[in-house]
């Protein structure tokens, strides 16, 4: 019944070869049973017995002539059809792995309860930046339920080390797995060293699903020693709907630890302190260098992005600074939509087709054989 509801009787025409080739057919076949005509009315006019055909076979000819005709043509109606498209979220973390994440100067306020942010620790806990960035993650996965996720991380390079999915807890596993990558190896921070990668992985998310909501976490101290102008982040603006930067680490800043292994973002600072057995050294003074938040570079960024700067601290988590910006709105959105397609009625004709047809094959196949017995 709701189907028959939606069909709109209104006529039309969907030819089977086009308009062009389905017209041409059509005449072809008129033309042919007017043919059929003009040579019955010439026999029967001079009473010959040159032709078997009655006045029941022209009639049921031009009538499977006619058919055919509108077969042709695609007799149809316009039905409602009803489309759902699902406006679904896309989050992709970018997460600062240089030696300078291993500084233990961060504090991550208590972020609540909630089944993966509950392992936050508390307020009063000094953390090294990389173990902040992993608390991040963990809110960040709880405050978007329905999203899919993806992860990069930047260093000396960078390279996407999560593909895009929507297994909220394989990001959470990628967060306790970072790590710091080792002293020895790095050549300085550089700000943008994730921007090819971000360009490639958000450009391909945003061709693959265009109506998709696409936000972008970067997750960094801000500190840029390479000595080179920072390049923009605008050029990710295409690709993005919202964007999050958020700031790890003090002003007051903190020693870097000199490794060979990395950080991981598990160990406590604690740990970090006692395993530590030199620090990386200020080249300029001989002494121990000191890493320092970069809070304009974070402020820069986020503004190129259009988006927002939130640096966590003893009061303040990204659960508690997100919590206005209502998660709601990026969860499965379904936009409904009516459209008006042609359906095809060639089935009625088809069928009228069959049956004359085969009372014509049957009288046809009976007056024959009367003449071959004859």
């Amino acid at each position: 019944m709701s189907f028959l509801n939606s069909l709109s009787f209104m006529p039309t025409f969907s030819p089977v070869f086009g308009w062009v080739g389905s017209l041409i057919v059509v005449v072809l076949v008129l033309a042919t049973c007017v043919w059929m005509t003009v040579q019955f009315v010439r026999a029967t006019s001079v009473h010959t017995s040159s032709t078997d055909m009655t006045h029941g076979m022209l009639a049921r000819r031009w009538t499977l002539g006619v058919l055919l005709c509108v077969m042709l043509l695609g007799p149809s109606t316009y039905a409602s059809t009803t489309t759902r498209a699902v406006n679904a979220t896309d989050v992709f973390v970018a997460a600062d792995v240089t030696g300078s994440m291993a500084v233990s100067d961060a504090q991550y306020g208590t972020s609540g309860s909630s089944s993966v942010s509950s392992r936050a620790t508390g307020s009063d806990q000094t953390l090294t930046r990389i173990a902040a960035a992993r608390q991040a993650v963990y809110d960040i996965a709880d405050h978007y339920p329905d999203a899919s996720f993806s992860a990069v991380t930047f260093g000396a390079s960078a390279s996407v080390t999560l593909p895009l999915t929507p297994d909220r807890m394989a990001l959470t596993s990628w967060a306790d797995s970072l790590a710091t990558e080792p002293t020895n190896v790095s050549s300085g921070s550089s700000l943008d060293a994730p921007l090819n990668t971000l360009i490639t992985a958000l450009k391909a998310a945003r061709d693959a699903h265009p109506q998709d909501t696409i936000i972008l976490y970067i997750l960094t101290d801000g500190e840029q020693t390479t000595g080179e102008a920072v390049k923009s982040f605008s050029v990710l603006r295409p690709y993005i709907t919202n964007a999050v930067v958020v700031g790890l680490g003090s002003a007051e800043g903190g020693r870097i630890p000199q490794t060979s292994t990395g950080i991981r973002a598990t160990a406590s600072a604690s740990e970090v302190q006692q395993s530590t057995q030199s620090w990386v050294q200020d080249p300029d003074t001989g002494t121990d260098g000191i890493s320092q938040m970069n809070e304009s570079n974070l402020k820069t960024i986020a503004d190129q992005l259009s988006g927002s700067y939130i640096h966590p601290d003893a009061q303040t988590t990204l659960k508690t600074a997100l919590s206005s910006d209502s998660s709601d709105k990026y969860r499965l959105v379904t936009t409904t939509r009516t459209l008006q397609r042609p359906v095809s009625l060639l089935w009625p004709f088809g069928l009228a087709f069959a049956l004359v047809a085969f009372w014509e094959l049957s009288s046809w196949t009976a007056v024959s054989r009367k003449l071959f017995i004859l």
